[in-house]
């Protein structure tokens, strides 16, 4: 059993009977129309067939995920100690100071998701980004797992085989006791802050959150960052002292609206901050895209084990800084398709462009715009494709192939569960008609 077998005889099940099919799919965007799984105001789109994995692949994943956190804790660690280390990110004097505060607990890097190009058929794989501050889309997951189980192509797979997909909400909060155990200001029955600034969070996610937080026991509240006052060394919402933040806003949005937010920047530079904040600023170390070059360098290496720099060698992307140097030696305005480009400290896909989905004339304009401006030039991962089903203008099912993203989330360091997205073109995202998937791994049944 593997996973083209599995797709493939999904897809053909599907096919026997396509009018009972597009019901049932309709069905299911209804329920998603009408869910809490909303990006940008809209629904999330998917596809008909979920991604399948086998408890194999889970298993590798799994793996992937421990190393690759180890390699990263290591990496935040090094800027932290090593002053000589830490010139080579260059970052801005605030955030430095924001890195380098002393966070209280005893994780380097709460959460992430780390998103790869993973070949099904050789288990060989590259990274695409690494996210750690404002890590997302459980939520989403969470939603279409639930509407495609009430699909008739899930159901009558499932026959079959045994399907299980992965719990992203509840393990975070059982995480983040854990961690806040740790903590040295550590208080009973906490008051948790989940912030971001409101124009830029998933508000039904923040909520599936809260309600799971206030199941376990905590007191919980979403806040906008910039209505967390601070005083007497702590964080104090609504006049009330609020003993964790979860952390949703990106470092970068934060720094660009410092002004905004005064009181929530001036307690993260508080030596003694009595408020336990999961993630502290120091995850934006590996968050920005620079990591990725500076992660093929000697100064990085040397800090790795034997095994971990030949981790880094085979599955981390050449990586260079944008500026005309590199675009003439690696004859990157002539070989459009090798490269992209992206943004050193940007999300959700936004600024990046890969030459496959440019004519030549257009890549050009592209990259002599973005020279000398925070940009990256990145080797092109193809991604691995697999056929799926989605419905065409005439109303009937269309077969149609589409490159797969691997997202594998760290919670305190622990393998919890994959982000599965696909899309036709070469930037695989909301923004580029890319779809979500459920997730599920496949084994037999006893």
């Amino acid at each position: 059993m593997n996973t083209a077998a599995l797709n493939k005889a999904y897809i053909e099940k599907v096919m026997t009977s396509p009018d009972a099919h597009l019901q049932a799919y309709q069905n299911a965007k209804n329920t998603i129309a009408n869910s809490t799984a909303i990006y940008h105001g809209e629904p999330v789109p998917f596809p008909y067939v979920p991604k399948l994995f086998t408890a194999d692949i889970a298993a590798k994943l799994a793996e992937i995920a421990a190393v690759t956190h180890g390699i990263l804790s290591k990496v935040i660690k090094a800027y932290v100690t090593d002053k000589d280390y830490r010139r080579l990110f260059a970052f801005d004097e605030l955030t430095e100071q924001l890195i380098l505060k002393e966070n209280h607990y005893d994780s380097q890097l709460p959460m992430a998701r780390i998103d790869l190009f993973l070949n099904e058929e050789t288990l060989d794989f590259k990274f695409c980004e690494f996210n750690a501050d404002g890590t997302s889309a459980m939520n989403e997951d969470r939603e279409l797992v639930s509407a495609i189980k009430e699909t008739l192509g899930f159901q009558e797979f499932e026959k079959s085989y045994e399907l299980v997909d992965y719990e992203l909400l509840s393990s975070w909060i059982r995480e983040v006791r854990d961690i806040y155990s740790t903590f040295v200001y550590k208080k009973e029955d906490p008051l948790v802050l989940i912030a971001d600034f409101n124009e830029s969070a998933t508000p039904y996610e923040f909520l599936e959150f809260q309600k799971r937080f206030r199941q376990a026991g905590f007191r919980c509240e979403v806040a906008d960052v910039r209505d967390i006052d601070f005083r007497n060394n702590q964080y104090w919402y609504q006049d009330t002292p609020a003993d964790i933040i979860y952390r949703r806003v990106v470092t970068g949005e934060l720094i660009g609206k410092a002004e905004e937010a005064p009181a929530f920047i001036q307690g993260l530079l508080c030596n003694e901050l009595r408020t336990c904040v999961i993630g502290a600023p120091r995850t934006q170390v590996i968050h920005n895209k620079l990591v990725f070059e500076l992660l093929h360098r000697t100064e990085t290496l040397e800090k790795l084990s034997l095994q971990e720099q030949d981790f880094v060698k085979k599955h981390v992307p050449l990586t260079y800084q944008l500026n005309m140097q590199t675009v003439n030696e690696h004859n990157v305005l002539f070989n459009k398709d090798a490269w992209i480009i992206k943004p050193e400290d940007l999300y959700g896909a936004r600024g990046v462009y890969a030459g496959v989905d440019y004519s030549e004339d257009h890549w050009v304009t592209l990259v002599e715009k973005s020279l000398n401006q925070g940009y990256l030039l990145q080797e092109y991962c193809t991604p691995y494709v697999t056929e799926n089903l989605v419905v065409n203008e005439t109303g009937r099912f269309e077969r149609v192939r589409l490159g797969n993203l691997t997202g594998l989330y760290t919670y305190n360091g622990k393998f919890k569960g994959v982000l599965s997205r696909a899309g036709a073109k070469g930037i695989i995202s909301a923004h580029n008609q890319g779809f979500t998937l459920p997730t599920f791994v496949v084994k037999e049944k006893s």
